[in-house]
């Protein structure tokens, strides 16, 4: 029984780690692209789940000011 409930939680982190990645790698096309608002929306939860890259991403785009109030 214990084996299955390690198992369910193993998958469960990976399933995560899988989209994490999917939003910060669409999320950096995006950005790339200079589509911007479709970065922001992809990176924004990678970023705030606290992934680096993400978030600097983000910070760039409000310290440029692209898509977003330069800040």
């Amino acid at each position: 029984m214990k084996t299955i409930y390690y198992l369910s939680i193993a998958l469960f982190l990976v399933a995560i780690s899988i989209s994490g990645c999917t939003g910060l790698a669409v999320g950096k096309t995006a950005y790339e692209s200079g589509k911007y608002a479709d970065a922001l929306r992809e990176l924004q939860p990678v970023a705030e789940a606290g992934n680096p890259e993400a978030q600097a991403l983000i910070g760039a785009m409000y310290a440029n000011g692209s898509g977003v109030e330069k800040n």
